[in-house]
């Protein structure tokens, strides 16, 4: 828009219109503009000196003739606007990196003067040109070389950012370099899963940021699966909190990352905390079988997965949890009130160690649960009633360190709720508990041993129709000379002592010729059924 002749004579290059109004000099449009800046963004160089008055004069978002006809490409006006170099619009940003955000790499290396400055995030012109790809501009502006903004990123940490692989290569100088935070480029990598930086920063491996994360953690909290096998020196590692890259899968729900992380099974945070314990937080009842060997485990409070997954009403888990049923809690557990995740109303600490209480009490902050809390209390406690139905007959007539049973903690909870389901479930809690079940490695070893006695017997059967039809007249021995042992070894009398397998409880008849017979037959199977469990 032109509010003169004066810009109107600028813009199309006319001189004698622009001597005539000379008068008009240093009027501004709406946006700011000049007449000078009118001149420069279409080319006229020859208008500067006429217009030298407005030189230095910024629109109002800060910008400059200078950076007018950079964005232009009109380099023949750079030179006579020498006295603009170093100037800064409202973003912080130089005529310079508007070179670089422009595309404009013929004006570049006329802006040399500009080199080192940042904008108002502390961005240098050869972060902005890495973290838009231009890497043919990184030799331009090799001078920035090591540079950091306000976050303390590099220009390498911003290729990364944007998946440049070609500016990465020409920026290793700066491998190596941390942000404020502490992060690596690695770690901003896997962040995004851009696994083919890898490569080119392996240097970073192994690295921490300040919290003691590393690039393995931050992948794995993503689910990038693909970096686990090109990280495996960080497995095993541990963050300030003492988490690991499972823990870290575990608590996102990352199932595909939880195989490969199988080394840091059984390792705990600072709080005793395991894996199997953040899935069982989180209802991740599929973690549950690929986190079996932290079973039992307990954490500093002597909390385990199966009371976490009742505390947190994650019904699913708590099936699959029930072999930690009996388990008591070793310490207090107390909180802090104004947590959002836990309530804000307790029991009052009265209502502990003075015999049991049927009335309800809100409570001050501070211990919640004493010593000896079971998964039944706080299912209890937390109005579960499907969770409370699966614990009763494990850990009914348990009592706390304060001689509280679950139906105490029922009927003194200081939750708002309708409590009558779990209240009735509770009304007549018994003292006769079953024994908790086995875990499942064990079930499926009984399953395999349970399919193993019924195979046998099925040939069994079939041998004792064979001999009533005397099909297999002077083709065996006798039946109760042999055994099979748990080490595949077969069991004669001498050894055996005539006593029954001490797997399948019974006895297995072999044929002294044909590996084809039935009892061949069941040797086999028994066999083969075995070798998983007693190789």
């Amino acid at each position: 828009m032109f509010v003169n002749m004066l810009m109107w004579g600028a813009k199309n290059g006319d001189l004698e219109t622009v001597k005539r109004n000379l008068k008009e000099v240093t009027t501004k449009s709406l946006c700011g503009e000049t007449a000078l800046m009118k001149a420069v963004e279409s080319g006229h160089a020859e208008c500067i000196p006429l217009l030298e008055t407005e030189i230095g004069m910024q629109m109002n978002d800060g910008r400059t003739a200078l950076m007018k006809a950079v964005e232009q490409g009109h380099t023949n006006c750079i030179p006579p606007l020498n006295g603009e170099m170093g100037k800064k619009d409202s973003n912080g940003k130089t005529a310079l990196m508007r070179a670089v955000l422009t595309n404009r790499s013929e004006c570049i290396p006329l802006l040399e003067k500009e080199l080192r400055l940042q904008d108002n995030n502390g961005m240098t012109a050869l972060m902005h040109a890495a973290r838009e790809g231009r890497s043919e501009y990184i030799p331009l502006l090799e001078k920035e070389l090591g540079m950091k903004d306000s976050q303390g990123c590099s220009a390498l940490i911003w290729a990364v950012y944007g998946g440049h692989h070609d500016c990465i290569s020409l920026l290793r100088a700066e491998i190596g370099v941390q942000d404020n935070s502490g992060m690596t480029a690695l770690m901003y990598a896997s962040c995004d899963g851009n696994v083919d930086c890898i490569p080119l920063l392996e240097k970073e491996i192994e690295r921490r940021d300040m919290k003691g994360r590393t690039a393995l953690m931050y992948a794995a909290e993503r689910g990038y699966a693909d970096w686990i096998p090109l990280l495996e020196k960080e497995i095993g590692t541990q963050s300030n909190e003492g988490n690991t890259a499972l823990i870290q899968a575990t608590k996102e729900g990352r199932t595909e990352c939880l195989p490969l992380l199988k080394g840091e099974l059984r390792k705990r945070n600072n709080d005793g905390w395991t894996a199997l314990m953040y899935a069982a937080m989180h209802g991740h009842a599929e973690h549950v079988a690929l986190l079996e060997k932290e079973l039992g485990l307990q954490n500093r409070k002597g909390w385990t997965a199966l009371m976490v997954a009742a505390y947190h009403g994650k019904t699913d888990c708590v099936q699959l949890l029930l072999c930690e049923a009996e388990t008591q809690t070793t310490t207090d557990w107390s909180f802090t009130p104004s947590s959002n995740t836990y309530h804000q109303q307790m029991p009052k600490q009265v209502g502990f160690g003075f015999g049991p209480c049927i009335f309800h009490t809100p409570i001050n902050a501070g211990t919640i649960f004493p010593p000896g809390t079971t998964a039944l209390m706080l299912a209890a406690h937390e109005n579960y009633s499907e969770v409370v139905q699966l614990l009763l007959p494990y850990e009914q007539g348990m009592t706390d360190s304060n001689g509280h049973t679950a139906k105490w903690y029922a009927n003194n909870s200081s939750k708002e709720g309708d409590f009558t389901q779990v209240r009735q479930l509770l009304e007549n809690e018994g003292t006769i508990r079953l024994p908790p079940p086995p875990s499942p490695e064990i079930v499926r070893l009984q399953e395999c041993i349970n399919k193993l006695t019924i195979e046998n017997e099925s040939l069994k059967r079939e041998l004792s129709l064979l001999r009533s039809q005397n099909k297999l007249d002077g083709t065996m021995k006798d039946s109760s000379q042999t055994h099979v042992n748990p080490h595949k070894i077969r069991c004669g009398p001498g050894d055996a002592g005539g006593k029954d397998c001490q797997v399948i409880m019974t006895r297995v008849e072999e044929t002294s010729s044909s590996s084809s017979s039935p009892e061949s037959r069941s040797s086999n199977v028994l066999r083969a059924w075995l070798t998983p469990f007693f190789p």
